[in-house]
């Protein structure tokens, strides 16, 4: 099953309880899989306008990149568009075409999901499917499932985020602009995911066996499960970023309580101050030996005076 350098696909079909090397031209009438790896601005090989044309739709979406909510089914043959992700955040389209004993795959190169999934069709196809519904669903729950370790990734440094705003004053409001922006994108790769599992789920048939909804269910079920989670994880994020700006604004409250009463004591003894510090010629205290200590005497108990109601008015 290796895949030669000047090509830009794969392709196998089960026979019995093996699979073994297929060609683009055959129409076989076992389960096939076939994998084209896509390279922005190279020419395409012709044989997939033949394969995927059944859906031009889905087709022309593949092609472009453009994620298109929406299941396409006509001449055989169900479309839909999903994103891949690797815990790293880093997502790749990946289009599906489904036939009754066929199954096409449509990514970038270097999508290593698809890759990971052929190759343990090849050495253990009953664990990937027997037929095309069985390995459009290993695909899509392999799609749904990356999902969680990337969440993961985010819940983790949304924790580490919540915890470094309490020990220190100066938060990067950077990280939680960062955090929800992560969020937002993977809650618009899902909910493409999510509604065309849904509309797989309601007009699959008959590609997709009644037999085969309960499992396709079920995906759709974790789909639902990490849309709920990065709408959580979104909660939680403007919670911790309320409490960020709360302790920064009581932060700032308790410094100018501090301020205010420093200024006050000083206003007092300014005044004090100023009022001998004027140059009138006829002035009580002018000549008195005892002048300049009473008035340092004068702004201590002034000062002590404001400090002691202050504190009985609980100000600090």
């Amino acid at each position: 099953m290796q895949m030669p350098e000047e090509q830009t696909w794969r392709a196998g079909t089960l026979v019995g309880d093996a699979v073994i090397s297929a060609s683009l031209d055959e129409n076989e009438s076992n389960p096939t899989w076939i994998h084209f790896l896509l390279e922005p601005g190279a020419e395409q090989d012709p044989r997939l306008q033949d394969l995927l044309g059944h859906c031009p739709l889905t087709y022309e979406d593949v092609l472009s990149g453009h994620m298109r909510v929406g299941l396409e089914q006509r001449n055989g043959t169900v479309a839909l568009m999903v994103t891949t992700v690797t815990p790293d955040l880093t997502y790749a389209p990946l289009g599906v075409f489904v036939q009754k004993s066929r199954i096409i795959t449509v990514s970038p190169k270097g999508c290593p999901l698809v890759d990971e999934l052929f190759d343990a069709w090849v050495e253990e196809p009953e664990d990937i499917g027997l037929d095309a519904p069985g390995m459009l669903h290993s695909i899509l729950d392999a799609v749904v499932d990356d999902y969680f370790p990337a969440l993961d990734r985010i819940h983790d440094q949304v924790d580490a985020l919540e915890d470094s705003i309490y020990d220190s004053p100066n938060a990067d409001i950077a990280s939680f602009l960062q955090l929800k922006r992560d969020l937002l994108t993977m809650r618009k790769h899902i909910g493409p995911v999510r509604d065309n599992l849904n509309g797989l789920i309601r007009y699959g048939t008959p590609i997709i066996p009644q037999s085969k909804i309960l499992d396709f269910t079920d995906v759709y079920n974790h789909c639902l499960r990490v849309s709920e989670n990065i709408d959580l994880r979104r909660d939680i994020l403007s919670s911790i970023m309320d409490t960020h700006l709360a302790l920064v604004s009581n932060r700032l409250n308790e410094v100018m309580r501090v301020l205010t009463v420093i200024s006050t004591v000083l206003m007092v003894c300014s005044l004090i101050a100023g009022i001998y510090g004027m140059n009138f010629a006829h002035m009580p205290e002018l000549g008195w030996s005892f002048g300049y200590p009473l008035s340092l005497v004068l702004m201590v108990i002034s000062a002590a005076m404001i400090i002691w109601v202050f504190r009985r008015k609980g100000y600090f």
